[in-house]
């Protein structure tokens, strides 16, 4: 039982200058490792993402073609390249900076993000939080991944779900709680919290944040 402030924030395009999955695909096809017919595809599914009309088991079956029949061993080097090549240049320093504050004041950080527990768990070590909530893959034997993500996904009230459940595990029982999100798709969990903040917001999100007096946080893009 704890009661550390609790500091929670997304990953893409709240942290990251980008969509983390969006680019481990096209760097996975920049690099021959699948067609590149997927680039076009990614895209498809970037713009049902943006429209609200994205469906996570298809996008699941799509985004973890890589991983399917791999352990955690057989992907550790392509991994460890996107994350050097592709991922440390897209992390905003601003948000960054905040991530840093809030751990020198103590508070516990909690990285919550749709994205798979692969790239959320290397990010989270990566960028200093102490735990992560993410979407889940399904393995076989419990080391070998497929291409299927189990339920809830960590998107939407999935993501609320998962948060709640992690507050009830790790037994939380302080009082004040942020989370930094840019999407409206987050609007459950910015809800819940006791200081949602609005980090470079979507259109729909800033109308609502402004509607509702919540912080709203711009950060330079570089």
């Amino acid at each position: 039982m704890f009661n550390k402030r609790l500091a929670i924030f997304d990953l893409d395009n709240t942290i990251l200058d980008g969509d983390s999955d969006f680019g481990f695909i096209n760097f996975l096809a920049e690099e021959n490792i699948i067609p590149d017919s997927y680039k076009e595809t990614n895209q498809r599914y970037m713009d049902a993402y943006l429209n609200g009309a994205l469906q996570m088991e298809d996008w699941g079956k799509f985004s973890l073609v890589f991983y399917d029949g791999k352990t955690a061993e057989d992907i550790k080097e392509t991994m460890e390249r996107f994350f050097k090549e592709v991922f440390e240049p897209m992390i905003n320093i601003f948000a960054l900076k905040k991530i840093h504050h809030h751990h020198e004041n103590n508070d516990y950080l909690l990285l919550a993000t749709a994205t798979n527990e692969v790239i959320a768990k290397l990010a989270a070590a990566r960028l200093g939080f102490d735990d992560y909530v993410a979407t889940k893959i399904v393995k076989k034997d419990q080391t070998i991944y497929t291409n299927q993500i189990e339920f809830p996904p960590a998107f939407k009230e999935g993501k609320l779900t998962m948060v709640q459940q992690w507050i009830e595990d790790q037994k939380w029982v302080g009082k004040e709680s942020f989370f930094y999100s840019d999407s409206v798709n987050d609007l459950p969990l910015l809800d819940y919290v006791s200081h949602p903040i609005a980090t470079n917001p979507d259109n729909q999100l800033r109308q609502i944040a402004e509607e509702r007096g919540w912080d709203i946080l711009d950060l330079p893009r570089i």
